[in-house]
Protein backbone atom coordinates (compact mmCIF):
# COMPACT_ATOMS: atom_id res chain seq x y z
CA UNK A 1 0.00 0.00 0.00
CA UNK A 2 1.19 3.50 -0.99
CA UNK A 3 0.97 6.58 0.85
CA UNK A 4 3.75 8.85 -0.54
CA UNK A 5 4.28 12.76 -0.69
CA UNK A 6 6.86 13.04 -3.96
CA UNK A 7 7.38 15.59 -6.52
CA UNK A 8 7.53 13.67 -9.98
CA UNK A 9 8.61 15.51 -13.52
CA UNK A 10 6.42 14.79 -16.38
CA UNK A 11 6.99 16.31 -19.65
CA UNK A 12 9.33 19.13 -17.92
CA UNK A 13 6.60 19.86 -15.15
CA UNK A 14 6.92 19.46 -11.52
CA UNK A 15 4.18 18.20 -9.99
CA UNK A 16 3.54 17.40 -6.45
CA UNK A 17 2.12 13.93 -5.69
CA UNK A 18 -0.23 12.54 -3.21
CA UNK A 19 -0.88 8.82 -3.66
CA UNK A 20 -3.79 7.53 -0.85
CA UNK A 21 -4.77 4.45 -3.16
CA UNK A 22 -5.79 1.73 -0.77
CA UNK A 23 -6.42 3.28 2.52
CA UNK A 24 -9.60 3.16 4.45
CA UNK A 25 -10.27 4.48 7.78
CA UNK A 26 -8.36 5.35 10.69
CA UNK A 27 -5.06 4.54 8.79
CA UNK A 28 -6.68 7.36 5.76
CA UNK A 29 -7.31 9.71 7.89
CA UNK A 30 -4.21 9.74 9.04
CA UNK A 31 -2.03 9.77 6.34
CA UNK A 32 -4.04 12.38 5.18
CA UNK A 33 -2.95 14.37 8.34
CA UNK A 34 0.68 13.38 8.22
CA UNK A 35 0.08 14.91 4.28
CA UNK A 36 -1.26 17.49 5.23
CA UNK A 37 1.82 18.49 7.47
CA UNK A 38 4.41 17.70 4.67
CA UNK A 39 2.37 19.84 1.98
CA UNK A 40 2.83 22.52 4.48
CA UNK A 41 6.38 22.64 5.29
CA UNK A 42 6.79 22.34 0.87
CA UNK A 43 5.08 24.93 0.71
CA UNK A 44 6.63 27.33 3.22
CA UNK A 45 9.91 26.47 1.70
CA UNK A 46 9.40 26.63 -2.25
CA UNK A 47 7.65 30.08 -2.81
CA UNK A 48 5.91 28.62 -5.76
CA UNK A 49 2.61 27.21 -6.26
CA UNK A 50 2.22 23.81 -7.42
CA UNK A 51 0.24 21.40 -10.14
CA UNK A 52 -0.90 18.80 -7.85
CA UNK A 53 -1.99 14.91 -8.21
CA UNK A 54 -4.17 12.92 -6.14
CA UNK A 55 -5.01 9.26 -6.10
CA UNK A 56 -7.50 8.17 -4.33
CA UNK A 57 -8.33 4.54 -5.71
CA UNK A 58 -9.65 2.15 -3.57
CA UNK A 59 -9.93 4.23 -0.79
CA UNK A 60 -12.68 4.61 2.04
CA UNK A 61 -13.25 8.37 3.66
CA UNK A 62 -15.17 8.80 6.79
CA UNK A 63 -16.35 11.84 8.26
CA UNK A 64 -12.93 12.78 9.74
CA UNK A 65 -10.93 12.21 6.61
CA UNK A 66 -13.36 14.24 4.61
CA UNK A 67 -13.13 17.23 7.54
CA UNK A 68 -9.49 16.70 6.83
CA UNK A 69 -9.29 17.15 3.22
CA UNK A 70 -11.45 19.78 3.77
CA UNK A 71 -8.84 22.02 5.92
CA UNK A 72 -5.96 20.86 3.52
CA UNK A 73 -7.55 22.58 0.91
CA UNK A 74 -8.76 25.71 2.42
CA UNK A 75 -5.17 26.14 3.50
CA UNK A 76 -2.95 25.21 0.62
CA UNK A 77 -5.55 27.04 -1.67
CA UNK A 78 -3.10 29.55 -2.54
CA UNK A 79 -0.10 27.22 -3.05
CA UNK A 80 -2.05 25.07 -6.05
CA UNK A 81 -2.39 26.10 -9.51
CA UNK A 82 -4.05 23.37 -10.62
CA UNK A 83 -5.39 20.24 -9.30
CA UNK A 84 -6.27 16.26 -10.90
CA UNK A 85 -7.93 13.56 -9.04
CA UNK A 86 -7.22 10.20 -10.27
CA UNK A 87 -9.80 7.24 -8.51
CA UNK A 88 -12.61 8.73 -7.74
CA UNK A 89 -15.76 6.37 -8.48
CA UNK A 90 -19.51 6.80 -7.11
CA UNK A 91 -20.30 8.46 -4.07
CA UNK A 92 -16.60 9.83 -4.12
CA UNK A 93 -17.26 12.19 -6.90
CA UNK A 94 -20.35 13.73 -4.56
CA UNK A 95 -18.24 14.23 -1.59
CA UNK A 96 -15.64 15.89 -3.81
CA UNK A 97 -17.51 18.20 -5.52
CA UNK A 98 -18.57 19.29 -1.65
CA UNK A 99 -15.05 19.62 -1.00
CA UNK A 100 -14.29 21.37 -4.27
CA UNK A 101 -16.49 24.41 -3.16
CA UNK A 102 -14.42 25.27 -0.91
CA UNK A 103 -11.58 25.68 -3.12
CA UNK A 104 -11.27 27.68 -6.01
CA UNK A 105 -8.41 25.40 -7.45
CA UNK A 106 -9.15 24.20 -10.87
CA UNK A 107 -9.70 20.52 -10.11
CA UNK A 108 -10.99 18.01 -12.58
CA UNK A 109 -11.13 14.12 -12.44
CA UNK A 110 -9.51 11.80 -14.73
CA UNK A 111 -9.47 8.02 -14.71
CA UNK A 112 -5.88 7.42 -15.01
CA UNK A 113 -2.63 8.79 -13.71
CA UNK A 114 -1.21 9.05 -17.15
CA UNK A 115 -4.61 11.61 -18.16
CA UNK A 116 -4.33 13.47 -15.05
CA UNK A 117 -0.52 14.20 -15.79
CA UNK A 118 -1.17 15.11 -19.72
CA UNK A 119 -3.38 17.67 -18.28
CA UNK A 120 -1.72 19.21 -15.35
CA UNK A 121 1.20 19.32 -18.03
CA UNK A 122 -0.08 21.27 -20.76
Amino acid sequence: MNSSVEIVEYKGKKILFSDYSGLGGAEFTQVVQRHYEQHRAMFDNAGETFLFLTDVTNTFADRETMKLFKKSITQNRPFIRKSAVVGVTGIQQVLLKSINVFSSVDTRLFKTKEEALDWLAE
